[in-house]
């Protein structure tokens, strides 16, 4: 009798561990439209913007901006920078926000600042079209540049035939 209590708790441990290892508790839909109210939520710690960019990458692959702008924004505002680059993305498209190119700007502009490649390439273009800001060139290949330094494969053929 002992050898099956045995057999039944180990049981019970790898069950455990591979629900933890291999997959989350998905909620509902009708929970997940509401990003306050949310077991999915339960996976993003409050204090560690890493977390809030996973759980708001999670929301972005099943096509739910709205509540990936939600975390993705947690994690922005603790200075994550890819979290302020997916946000900008976020804007520019108009993926469960408003589109809004300022805040595209505002957002990879602040990830450009922390050496993000593909937001300093993006600042280029906002610079090379003149659209949320002044048409300049030099500030366009300056940034461009900064994300070739940064490795940044596009950035670096544009500079190639430009500058």
């Amino acid at each position: 009798m002992e050898t099956i209590s045995t057999l039944v708790g180990i049981g019970i441990v790898i069950y455990i561990c591979y629900k933890l290892y291999n997959g989350f508790y998905v909620a509902p839909e009708s929970q997940i439209s509401n990003p306050q109210n949310n077991s999915l939520n339960t996976l993003a710690n409050p204090v560690d913007a890493e977390s809030q960019y996973d759980l708001a990458t999670l929301y972005y692959k099943k096509q739910q901006y709205k509540d990936a702008k939600y975390w993705f924004e947690q994690s922005a505002y603790k200075g994550d920078k890819d979290a302020q680059y997916q946000l900008g993305n976020l804007y520019l498209q108009g993926l469960g926000v408003q589109n809004d190119l300022k805040k595209a700007f505002y957002w990879y502009e602040k990830a450009s600042l922390q050496e993000h490649a593909q937001s300093q390439h993006n600042l280029g273009l906002f610079y090379m079209q003149g659209e949320v800001v002044e048409r300049n060139k030099d500030k366009a290949l300056f940034w461009f540049r900064k994300a070739a330094e940064n490795g940044y494969e596009p950035s670096k053929q544009i500079i190639s035939t430009f500058g």
